[in-house]
């Protein structure tokens, strides 16, 4: 099946940091605009949005979650993201990341938070006519069980293996439901969902914690947090 690179929660990498080896404000040097800006303007963009609108966005969202395993993916992964950090205690961690840490947990809650009002706050379920029914189980999970989840990084890691096989294999009736739901999104946000921007501060901001903490399991911890944004940039449907 030949890839169809969706603008659909585009989770686009970009070098927006500079980590200081030392000093008294690690981050000073990352952005903050674009994350602030990108999410400002989709919630604007939503709230706009008639209730027609809002339900045809909503079960455009339900075709996403439980037909395409690429889409799946990418609705669960802010969403681990946010848990694995809320969940972390700050006072766990080296004083110097802290202020970054609770940075990172403000926007990615931002970002959960416009989600939950386009898909009503649930990773729906696949049913059993669905084409993601046959991703492993326990992988495809809801919100419940995500929150609930001792690791939601590396569960929604165990969703991401299966993408690539997984889109390759889709029926061409599956493809063309995705299409169009991925068409209802494009139409009512201006071609652009989301913004590019939605998450390049979250990661620039991972990897200025990363490069302060000292070798361990904090430090293992942001890697896999920060391998879940990166293998958005070559995973597609």
């Amino acid at each position: 099946m030949k890839p169809l690179y969706i603008g659909v929660f585009s989770l686009a990498l970009c070098a927006c940091t500079t980590v200081p080896a030392s000093g008294p404000n690690p981050t000073a040097t990352i952005r903050e605009a674009p994350t602030d800006d990108a999410i400002a303007a989709l919630a604007d963009r939503v709230a706009a949005w008639s209730p027609e609108t809002a339900q045809q966005v909503r079960e455009a969202s339900t075709v996403l979650l439980t037909q395409c395993p690429y889409n799946r993916s990418v609705f669960q992964v802010p969403v681990a993201l946010e848990v694995a950090i809320r969940t972390t205690d700050p006072a766990t961690l080296p004083p110097e990341v802290r202020g970054v840490w609770g940075l990172t947990a403000r926007d990615l809650a931002r970002h959960v938070s416009v989600f939950d009002t386009i898909t009503g706050g649930e990773l729906t379920p696949p049913g059993i006519v669905d084409y993601n029914f046959d991703l492993a189980p326990r992988t495809v999970v809801t919100r419940a069980e995500l929150e609930a989840d001792p690791d939601p990084i590396a569960r929604t890691a165990l969703l991401q293996d299966q993408v690539e096989d997984r889109v390759r294999a889709m029926p061409a009736l599956v493809q063309d439901q995705v299409t169009a739901a991925t068409d209802v999104f494009r139409a009512h946000t201006d071609d652009g969902w989301p913004p590019v921007t939605l998450i390049e501060t979250t990661q620039a901001r991972l990897e200025t914690v990363r490069a302060l903490l000292p070798d361990g399991p904090q430090r293992d911890r942001v890697d896999a947090m920060l391998k879940l944004i990166e293998r958005r940039q070559w995973q597609a449907c």
